[in-house]
């Protein structure tokens, strides 16, 4: 189907699909390597993209079952769970649209929405409250690193405009869209 596109004279630069085996199984036949997402098909490198809202989810699913190690820092699920369970106990809380159904139902597993809600700069500042307050662990910053990390890159792939053409201030500066001059090279 695809060499049908490239047939008709489009331009092909990239493949995004959801992220289910049947399509992670495609890539890996089509060449796609971790690391050289990229095959080539009739004489053209198309690049291989898993679509950011299933990345999204898929990286919540996974940090509900496995911590995230990078280097000396340790991403951990519990922190995410406990940081809605001190939240719940407040009047007024940071966090007041995530329910217990974000971190504990399985039916929740499914929702985008609700990964990408978690996997947030507010829920990221959220959880460094919490650790400067006292009431989460140090080491549960490493998790809001990777939560506001996540975010970015979530941020990422959703940018339509270069900052440079804004006429208003970026709130979040990784939702635009990449150049040479934004930041996203640092991430």
């Amino acid at each position: 189907m695809l060499e049908a596109v490239i047939n008709t004279g489009f331009d092909v630069r990239a493949l995004v699909v959801d992220g289910t085996p049947k399509n992670i199984n495609m890539f890996r036949r089509l060449g796609c390597r971790p690391g050289e997402p990229v095959f080539t098909l009739l004489g053209k490198k198309i690049v291989a993209i898993i679509d950011p809202p299933h990345l999204v989810k898929a990286i919540r699913n996974k940090l509900m079952k496995y911590d995230f190690k990078s280097g000396e820092k340790t991403a951990k699920w519990e922190h995410i769970v406990k940081f809605e369970e001190i939240d719940a106990t407040y009047p007024a809380r940071i966090a007041p649209k995530l329910t217990a159904g974000h971190f504990h139902h399985n039916r929740e597993k499914m929702r985008v929405d609700r990964a990408a809600q978690v996997l947030s700069a507010h829920f990221a500042a959220g959880i460094y409250v919490h650790c400067d307050g006292g009431r989460l662990p140090a080491e549960a910053r490493d998790t809001a690193d990777a939560v506001l990390m996540f975010d970015r890159l979530f941020d990422s792939f959703n940018g339509t405009k270069k900052a440079a053409s804004m006429t208003q201030p970026v709130l979040k500066e990784y939702h635009v869209a990449m150049d040479e001059t934004s930041k996203h090279t640092q991430l």
